[in-house]
């Protein structure tokens, strides 16, 4: 069967018919060319519904009207299941309205029984058809993934800017910050080394310091973010920085 025949080793069918025998004629005019064939027969609602279930089918094969069931229910019943499946319908009489009518209701194309040579290639350009039609499918879900991923990559890109811009204004506020705590910790060495070892006021200008230099310790780490460097993290004793924070807390909290 040409292209299909590389691709699909067994042609898997599904026969919707009342009749065996006329099941098996269909079966063998597919098998004609040596194609091997794996099929089976339903002939309810019920029966069809497990098959298309429980199986993989390449096509199916439906009669027009049968007692129990009809072409009709068929594709009202693949369309429920939102399957696309070549389906042919194959039937005894069909004129010129009623195959209209078949097109209509979804049938892909449709074979005489008394013309049975017809329905080989009439299965190989649906299968083709299917192919292509699943291909496409495939290029869309691609495609939509593809979209998906550029529009996360571009929310990932907003975020990055907004953290650059964020990261310039700490930056910029760092370092008017740290001029301002220079001044503060030039002063304030002065001032230890103008004051006695005794002098009552040393302990508060030290106390002083000590803040000016933790401030400045936050500086450095708003300037670190504002350049994107890595931190490493390390180990500290939470005892002794809060011992070093002790006389600032205590005027806090009493």
């Amino acid at each position: 069967m040409g292209d299909v025949e590389s691709k699909i080793e067994t042609l898997r069918v599904l026969v919707v018919d009342d009749s065996e025998t006329d099941a098996k004629l269909v079966v063998k005019a597919l098998r004609r060319d040596g194609r091997s064939v794996h099929f089976e027969r339903v002939e309810t609602a019920d029966a069809m519904r497990r098959a298309l279930a429980t199986s993989k089918w390449d096509v199916i094969l439906c009669d027009w009207s049968m007692p129990a069931f009809s072409a009709h229910a068929a594709l009202g019943l693949v369309k429920k299941l939102d399957l696309d499946l070549p389906f042919i319908i194959v039937s005894g009489t069909m004129g010129e309205e009623t195959a209209v009518e078949a097109m209509r209701a979804g049938a892909h194309d449709y074979v005489l029984k008394g013309r049975l040579s017809r329905l080989t290639p009439a299965v190989e350009r649906e299968i083709r058809e299917f192919q292509r039609r699943e291909a496409l499918r495939q290029s869309e879900r691609r495609l939509k993934q593809s979209e998906e991923a550029l529009r996360e990559s571009e929310g990932h890109l907003r975020q990055a800017q907004k953290m650059e811009a964020v990261g310039r204004l700490a930056g910029g506020v760092a370092h008017d910050f740290n001029n301002v705590l220079s001044v503060i910790l030039t002063y304030g060495d002065l001032m230890l080394s103008s004051l006695p070892l005794d002098d009552p006021n040393r302990e508060d200008v030290e106390e002083i310091r000590r803040a000016g230099l933790r401030a400045a310790g936050l500086t450095r780490q708003l300037l670190m973010f504002s350049r994107q460097h890595v931190v490493e993290p390390k180990v500290v004793d939470v005892n002794d920085v809060i011992d070093s924070m002790q006389k600032m807390l205590s005027r806090l909290l009493g």
